[in-house]
């Protein structure tokens, strides 16, 4: 009788352990998932805040400027011909956005940035 219990109860531990590698696994998988769209997210936060600024710089009367401070530390920005480029380094995501041809952005490339400056000079946005 004893060896009969003994050997159902080992059965049920090894059960229960695969099951919870089982679980195990799957919530990794969720939680990579996760980790990767706060990665997307970040860098759409970031070139949504952006266009926001100039938006700004564009609907106001007069020259202006603008500070921003990027959440995103390693990064490549590029305006070329009215469309602005993000690229984050560490994670390897892109974010773009165009600008309404009634303002002239000046074309140019930051790298790293701590402040971004956004100018707005007469009808030229430049991004320093």
């Amino acid at each position: 009788m004893k060896a009969e219990a003994s050997y159902s109860e080992i059965i049920f531990i090894v059960g229960i352990v695969l099951v919870s590698a089982i679980i195990i696994f799957q919530l990794r998988t969720i939680f990579a998932s996760q980790a990767d769209l706060t990665k997307q997210s970040s860098i759409t936060s970031f070139a949504t805040d952006l266009e926001s600024f100039i938006d700004k710089s564009v609907s106001t009367t007069g020259d202006t400027t603008f500070v921003y401070k990027p959440l995103i530390k390693k990064y490549r920005l590029i305006v070329s011909n009215g469309v602005v480029s993000i690229y984050d380094k560490a994670t390897k995501k892109s974010a773009t956005f165009s600008l309404s041809s009634k303002i002239e952005m000046v074309d140019t490339e930051l790298n790293d940035k701590e402040i971004i400056t956004i100018e707005k000079t007469g009808n030229k946005i430049s991004l320093k």
